[in-house]
């Protein structure tokens, strides 16, 4: 699942590659025109120096930060649509009233067990009355003893 738009992502990517590209052409300009090329074409008197050490710190310097605050705002940008998207499904779960609960197999398993056990406890209920009509002696059933007169 795609939690960004197409835009968004372009977006994010011009914004990293523009600096790349800046740094990119800074050093082959230094390198390929100014120390090489204008000299050998007639455009420059002489060669520029290649860019030093001075350059290039800061360049990486300021691609780590770079690079830091676009990873940090896109993150922030994925947290806010996910945060937006938690919050109305748990609106819409808290409206729709689940009718069949968050698991309705096991739902309807404990039902059945529930009405198992009602019914094993109706049964209990008639052996113990049958039980007992049995052993009853005033009622003349089957092991009912004889009296000698």
């Amino acid at each position: 699942m795609i939690n960004s738009s197409p835009f968004t992502r372009f977006r994010y990517e011009v914004l990293f590659m523009a600096f790349i590209l800046f740094l990119v052409g800074r050093i082959g300009h230094n390198f390929f025109w100014s120390s090489f090329l204008a000299p050998m074409v007639g455009t420059a008197t002489e060669a520029k120096p290649l860019l030093t050490v001075d350059f290039y710190i800061p360049a990486l310097i300021f691609l780590v930060i770079w690079s830091g605050f676009l990873v940090t705002m896109f993150t922030w940008k994925l947290r806010s649509g996910l945060t937006k998207r938690v919050q109305q499904f748990a609106q819409s779960m808290a409206e729709s009233r689940l009718l069949h609960g968050l698991f309705p197999n096991l739902e309807s398993t404990c039902q059945s067990v529930q009405q198992d056990s009602q019914t094993l406890t109706s049964l209990l209920d008639q052996t113990e009355s049958f039980r007992h009509n049995l052993a009853d002696t005033a009622s003349g059933f089957l092991g009912h003893r004889r009296e000698n007169s």
